[in-house]
């Protein structure tokens, strides 16, 4: 796909998803929530034909290390009779991709260490001790 084309669709996913996530059919309370409720019925075939001994592949985001220098990561997984099985690595990106995907990190570090922190905050951390992918100075 030449690169002007890649980035122009780009552009229009990027748009489409804030106007999912902010306006429109999910300010009525639809749009994001049945992409919630199509993404959890996607992850959870996967894992249970995964432990039937159907070996699926599905994304999901995980602790990994598929993205240097971000402990929690959107992948490509296989899931079979152990659970995950596989991690499969991001693959070949552009170098624009690449570049989106350095200027992202630090705001994944900080979303996922929110995470921890409200975890540590609420009932989710009863009786776990919850350990913090970012260490604390």
């Amino acid at each position: 796909i030449p690169e002007a084309r890649r980035a122009a669709f780009l552009q229009s996913v990027q748009e489409l998803s804030a106007e999912n996530s902010g306006t429109g059919a999910s300010s009525r309370g639809k749009g994001a929530t049945l992409s919630q409720a199509y993404a959890a019925w996607r992850f959870g075939n996967a894992v249970l034909s995964g432990l039937a001994g159907e070996k699926t592949d599905e994304f999901c985001f995980l602790k990994s290390d598929a993205c240097p220098g971000v402990s929690f990561f959107a992948s490509k997984v296989t899931f079979g009779l152990a659970g995950v099985e596989k991690i499969h690595p991001i693959g070949k990106i552009s170098t624009a991709e690449q570049a989106m995907l350095e200027r992202i990190k630090a705001e994944l570090v900080q979303d996922i260490q929110d995470g921890f922190d409200y975890a540590e905050r609420t009932e989710l951390s009863a009786g776990s001790t919850p350990t913090s992918p970012v260490s604390k100075a």
